[in-house]
């Protein structure tokens, strides 16, 4: 251990004495290099300045700067320069978004960059001039409030319920991007249109006509109906006499029947007792 710190204690005074090459890195410049090592000496530049109106009441500064700096802006409405806004972070393009500022009013500003060793330089004194805000937007026919939007707010808008009619029922159609009911009180529907019946009450028939299931008849041919109707109502109440009748010569077949499995059942068993008997007698 003791022998390396020797050694770079030596090649730092022979460096020292006969001026080798040494290599390091240039904060000033942001840059690696080769060479006798000098601090930096020259103070930070300005390149060039720009401004860009954000809002009216809002202005956007940024410096272009020759190496990187700490940047410090001052500005104001006149050129004391009362308001002032510091990046301590090492950059070549410092910006500033300068906000709450009056509309259409003149603004100077200047501002003092730093580098890594301590030098600082000035910018000159610039200015700009904030704008007039946006118009308002002309009122809204459908808004009766007469409510605008504010500039940095935003609001959510639903999508709409339909794009077509095959979004909607069969009895509905896509109306301004909702589904609507399809008016039909005296009709039916078909294919989302409505079919109109002739009628659906007397009032929509002619003198001397009547509505019937949705027709207008005359008031002859509405009593021919009902008294066709009528008749056919009769007609199925009314039995047929023509038709012969079963039911007495079914009843006397159900007695003979009867009679005729007693008799056979009696019979049964007389011829089984007089088996018996003659079984015995042997």
């Amino acid at each position: 251990m003791h022998d390396i710190r020797l050694v770079a204690l030596v090649f730092c005074i022979f460096s020292i004495m006969f001026g080798v090459p040494a290599t390091a890195y240039d904060y000033g410049e942001g840059v690696y290099g080769s060479g006798d090592f000098d601090s930096d000496s020259d103070p930070p530049q300005v390149i060039n300045v720009t401004t860009q109106t954000i809002n009216a009441t809002a202005t956007l500064v940024t410096f272009n700067i020759s190496e990187y700096v700490n940047t410090t802006i001052y500005y104001g409405e006149d050129q004391n320069l009362t308001l002032n806004a510091t990046n301590l972070t090492f950059y070549s393009l410092p910006s500033f978004a300068l906000s709450g500022l009056n509309q259409t009013t003149l603004y100077y500003f200047n501002a003092t960059f730093c580098d890594h060793y301590y030098q600082c330089n000035n910018s000159e004194l610039r200015n700009f001039t904030t704008v007039n805000p946006p118009p308002a937007p002309d009122p809204d026919p459908d808004d009766p409030g007469g409510s605008s939007p504010s500039g940095s707010s935003s609001s959510f808008v639903p999508p709409p319920e339909c794009t077509e009619d095959e979004n909607c029922t069969s009895s509905q159609a896509c109306t301004s991007g909702s589904c609507q009911d399809i008016n039909c009180t005296c009709g039916y529907i078909q294919n989302r249109t409505c079919i109109s019946y002739e009628c659906c009450d007397n009032s929509s028939c002619s003198e001397g006509m009547t509505c019937e299931d949705h027709a207008c008849l005359t008031v002859e041919d509405d009593a021919e109906v009902t008294k066709e109707q009528s008749s056919q109502t009769d007609v199925q109440d009314v039995p047929d006499e023509s038709a012969p009748d079963f039911s007495l010569p079914i009843a006397v077949a159900g007695i003979a029947t009867a009679v005729v499995v007693a008799v056979s059942y009696v019979k049964k068993d007389k011829l089984l007792k007089m088996i018996g008997k003659h079984t015995k007698s042997q």
